[in-house]
């Protein structure tokens, strides 16, 4: 990550393992993921689906489902252990100085209440003010998000919304808080192109303006190239890369990253969509309990060696900020 050690991180996450609950030996999901977040940057978490970047979120904010748990390794937010916390306390986290940003808006959102009642909660949550303040804050963070008419708006229900617009209400539902930590997990995936970078360019505003600190999980790089700040590369509940945003963009060490790199397309004036270049990734993640003790991307990895298989690789530093899970001289160079 681009952030020296000895800073102290507003997030901070240490060999977190997280362990699926079935009959016989717990499986695990996560396994020795570490990175941290330094307040006012943005953090992009990339990788394909079944890589563990939603875990990974729901750990933090203590969402776990019923049938995973933390088996080992260390959350801290803002110098507080997370997983020593009770339940009632990741509440109060949750309510005042986390937020998380889901991909359908339109889940998140309660169907039989306004939208401003819904905003007017979560501010009262936060800050224990009376009906009259939170409607204000409600307002502010409305209009702040970018939603014309917000008086009116306050008065709709969500399925009279816009996909679009539902996805500014959950920023502003976040923005009411106040929060330390936004999430934002895959926030732009069920919305069209168009929309998406209006979503983008509305949280980089909102960044800089709030110098908010912002996790963003995401499988699109064209998110990671537009907001992000440092990059989180994950491979079948692993950290394989991580680094500074051009670091990772530009100068990519593990096969897998590079990999993805390649598989997105690269669009140019006048030319057909048919004749777009990218190259596909062979083969699909490996499903859990079926990852060996190795590599866990050596049957997909054109640079695999000897030994890839057999033992996990480990991690070397490129540079202060830049690391890479590979054994490959070749890659590394």
């Amino acid at each position: 990550m681009a952030q020296t050690e000895d800073m102290q991180a507003l997030l901070d996450i240490r060999n977190l393992t997280v362990n699926l609950l079935r009959s016989g030996a717990p499986v695990d999901v996560l396994q020795d993921v570490s990175f941290s977040i330094q307040a006012g940057r943005v953090v992009a978490v990339v990788g394909e689906s079944g890589c563990g970047k939603s875990i990974t979120a729901s750990s933090i904010v203590g969402l776990l489902p019923p049938s995973m748990q933390i088996a080992s390794g260390q959350i801290s937010f803002d110098g507080e252990d997370l997983v020593g916390a009770s339940e009632r306390r990741l509440r109060q986290l949750r309510a005042k100085s986390m937020a998380m940003v889901f991909q359908d808006p339109m889940t998140s959102l309660n169907p039989l209440m306004t939208i401003g009642r819904q905003l007017q909660e979560a501010a009262i949550m936060a800050f224990g003010c009376s009906t009259e303040k939170a409607d204000e804050i409600a307002l502010s963070m409305l209009q702040k998000v970018g939603i014309p008419d917000a008086v009116s708006r306050l008065q709709e229900y969500p399925h009279s919304l816009s996909g679009g617009m539902r996805q500014r209400v959950m920023i502003a539902m976040a923005l009411c808080r106040k929060p330390k930590l936004l999430i934002a997990d895959e926030p732009t995936t069920a919305l069209d192109v168009t929309i998406q970078l209006q979503i983008l360019r509305l949280l980089a505003d909102l960044q800089a303006e709030l110098s908010l600190t912002i996790l963003i999980i995401t499988h699109n790089l064209g998110v990671v190239a537009e907001l992000a700040d440092d990059v989180v590369v994950m491979y079948a509940g692993k950290v394989v890369e991580s680094g500074g945003v051009d670091e990772i963009l530009k100068t990519p060490k593990h096969p897998y990253t590079r990999a993805l790199l390649a598989a997105t397309p690269r669009f140019a004036i006048g030319q057909p969509p048919e004749r777009i270049a990218f190259k596909e990734i062979k083969g699909t993640v490996p499903e859990l309990g079926k990852r060996g003790p190795g590599c866990r991307f050596e049957a997909r990895c054109p640079a695999s060696e000897p030994g890839c298989a057999a033992s996990a690789p480990e991690t070397v530093r490129i540079t202060a900020s830049h690391i890479v899970a590979c054994r490959s001289r070749e890659m590394l160079q």
